[in-house]
């Protein structure tokens, strides 16, 4: 697995820990939303003191996944003293900043479309279907060799993804599941990924955003397990 997780649940699960991701890359950290349990979960870790430079991906500013930014960029900026930058392709986390009193000198901010964040590192964001009054983001990213997709909040996994996963253009997908039936037009579900997914690729498939815990469904379907749901 690409991807270090620091919670796998869904807004009303957050025993299981708000749905946020990492990876590390010559010291800097890249983070996949700040919901509102993330900051206090990046303090136990110890990541930011070891990082040398944050950057932080956004898919959507409800709660559950930006929640905490405000105090994690303050965090930065005041007391860890080194660079914060957030990537949305919109203004929506610009005025939740300015909403938090965020001053434009505490972080710098990455939008559009395509984004190459260092030589080697760059990614793609993919409109998804989620909430109606929300512009919401899935992420392709490429580092180096590694390729993944990472979905946020999303009833379904993008047509371009898809073929580029089943076709072997994107090693990983992590992929909004939060129910074991299609339970709605908002959020993801296994009985959909099983439908999508050939059972020989669903080892490289993390279903995420949990409203209960079904990792053993997961195991006995044959996908990945992002991690063991927190506090079950």
């Amino acid at each position: 697995m690409i991807l270090n997780f620091l919670g796998c649940g869904c807004a009303y699960r957050p025993q299981f820990g708000n749905t946020s991701a990492w990876l590390s890359v010559d010291g800097r950290l890249f983070l996949f939303d700040c919901g509102e349990t993330v900051f206090t979960r990046l303090l136990q870790t110890g990541l930011l003191e070891r990082c040398r430079s944050l950057t932080v991906l956004v898919t959507h500013c409800h709660a559950d996944h930006a929640g905490s930014l405000p105090t994690l960029i303050s965090y930065m900026h005041n007391v860890e003293q080194k660079p914060v930058a957030v990537y949305y392709p919109g203004e929506d986390v610009r005025t939740l900043m300015t909403c938090c009193g965020i001053a434009v000198d505490e972080c710098e901010f990455y939008s559009g479309a395509n984004i190459v964040f260092a030589p080697g590192i760059r990614c793609s964001a993919f409109p998804v279907e989620h909430h109606p009054d929300l512009h919401c983001y899935g992420y392709h990213f490429i580092c180096g060799p590694e390729s993944f997709y990472y979905s946020g909040d999303a009833r379904r996994l993008p047509p371009g993804v898809l073929d580029a996963f089943l076709n072997g253009r994107i090693r990983e997908l992590y992929q909004d599941s939060t129910f074991l039936e299609d339970q709605g037009a908002s959020h993801g579900s296994l009985d959909y990924l099983s439908a999508v997914i050939p059972p020989g690729l669903r080892r490289n498939v993390y279903p995420m955003h949990f409203s209960g815990d079904f990792s053993g469904q997961l195991r006995t379907r044959g996908f990945g397990v992002c991690m063991e749901p927190l506090g079950r």
